[in-house]
């Protein structure tokens, strides 16, 4: 983040903030266009996020037990939670909050 300094009136100083947001992509697919290309990244990145609210929001990233049969149905619960989340999101909230993380939703 930039912020750089605009002017000062009568002691008071104005502040901007510039956020800059860059995208690369480097890949050899010669038949790809540019534009197709960033959409898939951009479907990769959603996918990346859904991952991450799954591993904070449903502790899908703690292992509780030694035994692997018990660990996997703590995973399936967490999954199911996860699904069920998703469905309210997507069918009961407004459409302005349907992208809100399932930690903004407990608040």
């Amino acid at each position: 983040m930039v912020e750089a300094l605009l002017g000062r009136r009568s002691g008071h100083t104005k502040w901007r903030q510039f956020i800059y947001d860059y995208e690369s992509v480097v890949a050899n697919l010669t038949s790809t266009k540019a534009a197709d290309l960033f959409a898939a990244y951009d479907k990769r990145g959603s996918v990346e996020n859904n991952i991450k609210e799954t591993k904070l929001g449903f502790y899908l990233d703690k292992i509780n037990s030694h035994v692997y049969l018990a660990n996997t149905f703590c995973m399936l619960f967490s999954a199911l939670a996860y699904n069920i989340v998703q469905v309210f999101k997507q069918s009961v909230l407004p459409p302005a909050k349907r992208d809100f993380q399932s930690t903004t939703l407990r608040l």
